[in-house]
């Protein structure tokens, strides 16, 4: 095992353990090293032998889809993202952003999570693009992983309303994400009817450094493995 965690001064300041709506910064974000900005690729694996589906929420902009990706890299996991599904799925014309179409694209990356997990158990796979800033969602989310018999890992993106309001208008300005309906009206409404993530999770500060952010994340999946996780080709 490798462990890869924040430094000590800025550990507290990026992560936080949530269990039932309670926080701390203890010892699923311990302080010995950096994550090295190597792009290692490797194998997963866990003690429990459990099928892991990591799911990212937070607001948009918020930095879920960088976390993923980078993440995508470290653990050699496909990331399934509903807006990218979205639009694979429907031409231009018919896409509505509806809470049917995404619900539609949800459930079709969870089919695909499912025989993602049974070919490759030792290998997570990421969701990524919706807020589950509701608790119904996430409680469709967890009946979908208790049916495909997946340990569910919740990792929450937070960060200030003005940076999450910039990196979407930059968005909008390059083109860059596949949802055009991303920006100020979208997020003062999800942030204003949003219910709190009940369920154990990782919370992180998008606006810390990404290598903290990325360490966090996997010293909370060592811990949840029990300690004995491997990166293969991580190095400290």
């Amino acid at each position: 095992m490798i462990p890869l965690v924040p430094s000590d001064e800025s550990r507290s300041r990026v992560c936080s353990n949530s269990n039932a709506g309670s926080s701390s910064t203890g010892s699923p974000c311990p302080a010995n090293s950096r994550i090295s900005d190597h792009r290692p690729t490797g194998d997963f694996t866990s003690a429990r032998g459990s099928r892991m589906l990591i799911v990212m929420a937070g607001l948009p902009g918020t930095g879920k889809s960088t976390v993923a990706r980078r993440l995508s890299q470290i653990l050699q996991a496909p990331v399934l993202d509903k807006d990218a599904i979205r639009a694979a799925l429907f031409r231009p014309e018919d896409i509505e952003y509806s809470r049917e179409q995404d619900d539609l694209c949800i459930e079709i990356a969870l089919q695909v999570a499912a025989f993602l997990l049974r070919r490759r158990q030792n290998r997570p796979v990421i969701l990524d693009g919706r807020t589950f800033s509701r608790s119904e969602d996430v409680t469709r989310l967890l009946d979908a992983a208790q049916a495909m018999s997946a340990q569910v890992v919740f990792i929450e993106c937070i960060c200030s309303e003005e940076t999450a309001l910039h990196r979407l208008e930059q968005d909008q300005v390059t083109g860059t994400h596949p949802a055009k309906n991303r920006g100020v009206t979208l997020y003062r409404h999800l942030r204003a009817t949003a219910d709190p993530l009940t369920v154990p999770h990782l919370t992180v500060n998008t606006e810390e450094p990404l290598d903290d952010v990325i360490a966090a994340c996997l010293a909370y999946l060592d811990h949840l493995s029990g300690g004995v996780t491997t990166w293969v080709g991580c190095e400290r």
